[in-house]
C-alpha cells in the first residue's frame, strides 16, 4: 500500500486531459452566474500534486468559494484516482476586461 500510495503520490496528469474533465464537469454542475469562471486547469506539482486553477473575472478578489474548491478536489480525487493523496488547489485570477492603456 505504501508503494502505491507513493506512485499516486507522483502521478501527473497532462493539461489535456483536465481541460477535457473540466468542460465535462462544467456541463453537469450548476455554477450560479455570480462565482468565477474557471478558464483552465494545470497540473504545476507532484508530491503532493498540485493544481493551478485560472479563474476569468473582473474582480481580483473573488476567488471561488471553499465549497466549490472543495468539488473540484474531489471530483480530481475521484476522476484521476488520488485517493489517499492530499491534493492543492492553487487560484490563479486573470482579468476578463484588461485595460489596454
Amino acid at each position: 500500500q505504501v508503494l502505491q500510495s507513493y506512485e499516486i503520490w507522483n502521478k501527473r496528469i497532462a493539461t489535456s486531459e483536465l481541460t477535457r474533465f473540466w468542460r465535462k464537469m462544467e456541463k453537469s454542475v450548476v455554477i450560479p452566474h455570480h462565482v468565477s469562471r474557471i478558464r483552465s486547469i494545470h497540473q504545476i506539482n507532484t508530491r503532493p500534486p498540485a493544481f493551478r486553477v485560472k479563474l476569468q473575472t473582473r474582480n481580483d478578489s473573488a476567488m471561488l468559494p471553499p465549497i466549490y474548491v472543495d468539488l473540484l478536489k474531489n471530483a480530481i480525487i475521484e476522476e484521476f484516482g488520488f485517493r489517499g493523496v492530499p491534493i492543492r488547489i492553487v487560484q490563479e485570477v486573470k482579468d476578463s476586461m484588461a485595460d489596454y492603456i
